[in-house]
């Protein structure tokens, strides 16, 4: 038996006629979990009192379209950072990048998506938190 009899889908495309094709799992949308990426920013947020970013999504998501649509060393510019998950990406791709977030909440526990060198980051937040411009150069994962 086809497994997709067996599955309601999702049209992936949708012809004038009104019929449709159907190839993908109702539900699947991606193929990558969203724990392992955010598992240490949750119990991060949980330990500290913060409240996590309700939309997160998985690392793997930004990783894809860094490496499809730039190269590195390019400036990626997220207008709406949240738990700055593509700051993370752009990291470990080695893309220098901008992030903003109005919500001062999220952008207090997006800093544990920089475990790695959580000890300089007080200080700069602490200068966001002023109204300064912070600018960080260099790479937080080597």
């Amino acid at each position: 038996m086809d497994i997709r009899s067996r599955l309601d889908t999702y049209p992936t495309l949708r012809l004038p006629q009104g019929s449709a094709r159907y190839a993908c799992p109702r539900g699947v949308l991606l193929i990558y979990g969203n724990n392992d990426s955010n598992g240490y920013y949750l119990e991060q947020c949980k330990n500290h009192g913060l409240k996590p970013h309700p939309a997160r999504f998985p690392v793997q998501l930004p990783t894809f379209f860094l490496r499809f649509l730039t190269d590195p060393d390019d400036l990626v510019l997220d207008p709406f950072a949240g738990s700055n998950t593509t700051g993370e990406a752009c990291e470990r791709e080695g893309r220098r990048w901008i992030a903003v977030e109005t919500e001062e909440r999220y952008l207090e526990a997006s800093r544990f998506r920089f475990a790695g060198d959580l000890q300089a980051l007080p200080d700069l937040y602490e200068s966001a938190d002023d109204g300064e411009s912070v600018v960080v150069q260099g790479s937080l994962f080597g």
